[in-house]
């Protein structure tokens, strides 16, 4: 009997503790459910950025490509001009060692032709001075045929002056595409180093969740193991409680039944003796031998 209290008092106390670890459970789950969520968020979130830093190195990247094609552009637009600035050289001091081999001034030797003109035409004039003036206006002529070669290499100058003056103010364009170009190449990057910097935080914060999932996980299977050992233990102690009372029950009723069946044959002596058998009695009979004790 004490056995069976105690064997009840455990069971109770069994089901109380499955009870506690039912709800611890449910709990545990929950932060897991929790924190599952937080991963995923996290992943999420880290999925997003790395798109985003994806477009940020391909942004910066096509810009600084594009830096260094403007890069070499200006080269070649320096190599250009650098060379119209020779050739510009060249011509002018062509021009001045025209104009050095010149014996005199354009305008005098202008003065001077258009002088020895007028006289040869106006003015009788013995051969030997016609032949002498005439001679100095070839001469003068070709003085001024310096001039006039200077003036033409002066005007083409001009031409390739302009020439450098486009270049000049298509290097300060592209130089200025080129720094524009560079700062927002610099924008992305830097962009990018905050970005990798918040990825990182968020991988580390990742990581430990992740170890929090899986804390919390094995966590939950222990709690579940010591339920499934609870609800084990007092089903045992059920089973052994149930099997007892069974037991008690059969014993019980085999006790009866052979106390019946000892009265049963006592009231079949009566018979046999032909005595008188109370309504009790024949009932117990019949309930142990039915209708072929009356044939005995």
């Amino acid at each position: 009997m004490r056995r069976a209290l105690s064997e009840v008092k455990q069971l109770l106390e069994l089901k109380e503790l499955a009870k506690q670890k039912e709800v611890e459970l449910e709990r545990k789950k929950e932060s897991l459910r929790q924190v599952h969520r937080k991963k995923l968020d996290l992943i999420s979130q880290i999925k997003k950025i790395n798109e985003e830093i994806r477009l940020e190195i391909e942004k910066r990247d096509e810009l600084n490509q594009k830096v260094k094609s403007i890069k070499e552009e200006i080269s070649k637009t320096l190599v250009e001009l650098q060379k119209i600035k020779s050739d510009m050289k060249e011509r002018d001091a062509t021009v001045s060692k025209l104009k050095r081999e010149a014996p005199m001034s354009e305008s005098e030797a202008k003065r001077r032709l258009a002088e020895l003109e007028w006289r040869l035409v106006t003015e009788p004039l013995n051969p030997k001075v016609e032949s002498s003036v005439v001679s100095e206006i070839e001469h003068l002529r070709a003085v001024l045929s310096l001039y006039d070669k200077a003036e033409k290499i002066s005007n083409s100058s001009e031409a390739c002056s302009e020439k450098a003056k486009e270049l000049k103010a298509k290097l300060d364009e592209l130089r200025s595409i080129q720094k524009a170009s560079r700062e927002q190449a610099n924008a992305h990057h830097k962009k990018y180093l905050e970005m990798r910097d918040r990825r990182k935080a968020l991988s580390a914060e990742l990581e430990k969740v992740r170890n929090e999932e899986i804390r919390l996980s094995e966590e939950k299977d222990a709690l579940f193991m010591e339920l499934v050992k609870c609800d084990a233990q007092a089903h045992l102690i059920a089973s052994a409680l149930k099997m007892r009372k069974e037991q008690e029950r059969f014993e019980r009723r085999k006790g009866e039944w052979e106390l019946k069946n000892r009265v049963a044959n006592e009231i079949a002596e009566k018979l046999k003796r032909g005595e008188r058998l109370s309504f009790d009695e024949l009932k117990i009979y019949y309930e142990v031998f039915g209708g072929q004790g009356l044939l005995h």
